[in-house]
């Protein structure tokens, strides 16, 4: 007989979150000299967001890869905004310049770090960094649920209890 394991895979266990209290507020550390407004913007929002989780001694160079890389974005999109998105060939057909392939793979690689720094959904419930709402919907359906029968139910039906012998 199977041994039940409560929504958990056989190895696995629950993780304690690794976050400082919610209370607390964190100091960011400094931002690097050689961002631009963009990354330095970023760098801001990185640290105020993720502030409970991201370890400054570790996270800060993938904060770094981050805010250089929409830096580069930004570069970019200005170049692109000034010259324009396509050009004409000698044939007359009109192209994409190389810069709209790059700003596409360089936000792919900047979701991917940002993702490995806690900042997808996935990401948050595997570190235990879970963001709760606090809002009239939330408030509603966690009435609803504590007044469900259902609820105070599967506490009292036994878990452990051998299944009878046909």
């Amino acid at each position: 007989m199977p041994t039940p394991t409560n929504g958990l895979a056989r190895g696995q266990h629950r993780r304690t979150p690794l976050m400082i209290e919610p209370d607390a507020v964190p100091q960011p550390p400094r931002a690097p000299r050689h961002l631009g407004d963009a990354g330095r913007r970023w760098w801001r929002a990185i640290w105020r967001g993720g502030g409970r989780w991201l370890d400054p001694a570790t996270d800060h160079l993938v904060a770094e890869l981050v805010c250089v890389t929409i830096d580069k974005i930004a570069t970019i999109e200005h170049d692109l905004d000034t010259h324009g998105r396509y050009y004409h060939t000698r044939s007359g057909q009109e192209l994409p310049r190389p810069g709209v392939a790059d700003v596409r793979a360089l936000r792919a690689q900047v979701v991917a770090w940002m993702s490995m720094l806690g900042f997808s959904p996935s990401m948050r419930a595997e570190i235990g960094a879970t963001v709760q709402a606090d809002d009239a919907l939330t408030r509603f359906r966690n009435r609803k649920h504590d007044a469900h029968p259902s609820s105070t139910m599967v506490s009292a039906i036994d878990t452990q209890a051998e299944p009878p012998v046909s």
